[in-house]
């Protein structure tokens, strides 16, 4: 168990490199890279304080990166955001209060992890139809609800869900979908975020926070520049897929 925050650079300084690479894939896939973060955090320690409050600051940085890039390249549309954020924030911030064991914790992180997982690896098929239940707002509304409490509960923005179940479903442009799912990723993580630091704090020491988010900023500029096409998304979402689904496995392995 770490306590303090700069044993843990100290003793593994690349963790700010790897930052760096897991925003840089995320940003380039159209994640902000919360289930990236904690996969490795929960390697690295037990603190829950520790692993969620860096997974909160991380993700807000990344989505916040891409939703003003994203902003500039017109791809945003409020009209179509709205319906997934509304009560989503309410109930990420809910989640964010819950305290939990850190072995409970740590239990639920692994099957989370484990679902990202497959979403992140299932692959759409390619369809001009659109699915019509998604466009109906109390659908929008309480699907935003659910996911937005799941991620308060685990310290990420949600948009691990949203964005491949709005993509299997063909729901609007890679474009659209990416741009819907980095507000909804920010907006939750700020409600999360301040539900959890409120209720826990933020500890005493600041300096992994500070490095973490330089790496991931850093990260998110250079992923939102890179110009992938479908197949290189498909694979880069496909081989972090089997990295999350390796360590939600272990987590269950260790703490179930």
């Amino acid at each position: 168990m770490y306590l303090c925050q700069a044993i843990m650079l100290a003793e593994h300084p690349w963790i700010i490199a790897v930052f760096f690479l897991i925003a840089t894939l995320y940003s380039a896939a159209g994640f902000g890279g919360g289930s990236g973060y904690l996969a490795l955090l929960s390697q690295l320690s037990s603190e829950q304080l520790l692993i969620r409050t860096a997974a909160y600051i991380c993700n807000i940085v990344v989505t916040g990166t891409n939703s003003l890039r994203h902003q500039k390249f017109k791809w945003f549309s409020w009209k179509e955001t709205w319906p997934w954020i509304v009560l989503a924030v309410p109930c990420s911030f809910l989640g964010g209060t819950v305290a939990m064991g850190n072995d409970a914790y740590l239990l639920l992180l692994g099957g989370v992890l484990l679902v990202a997982a497959v979403l992140l690896m299932l692959r759409p098929t390619p369809s001009n139809q659109t699915s019509g239940a998604l466009n109906k707002t109390w659908v929008q509304l309480g699907m935003g609800g659910m996911i937005g409490f799941l991620a308060g509960v685990v310290g990420i923005g949600g948009g691990i869900f949203l964005s491949p179940l709005l993509h299997l479903t063909n729901w609007r442009s890679p474009e659209r979908i990416a741009s819907v799912s980095s507000v909804f990723i920010l907006v939750n993580a700020l409600a999360g975020g301040t539900g959890y630091v409120l209720s826990n704090g933020m500890g005493d020491d600041y300096s992994l926070y500070l490095f973490l988010s330089l790496a991931v900023v850093g990260g998110a500029l250079l992923g939102t520049k890179f110009s992938f096409s479908e197949r290189g998304r498909r694979r880069i979402r496909f081989i972090t897929g089997v990295l999350v689904l390796l360590v939600g496995l272990r987590l269950l392995w260790q703490n179930g």
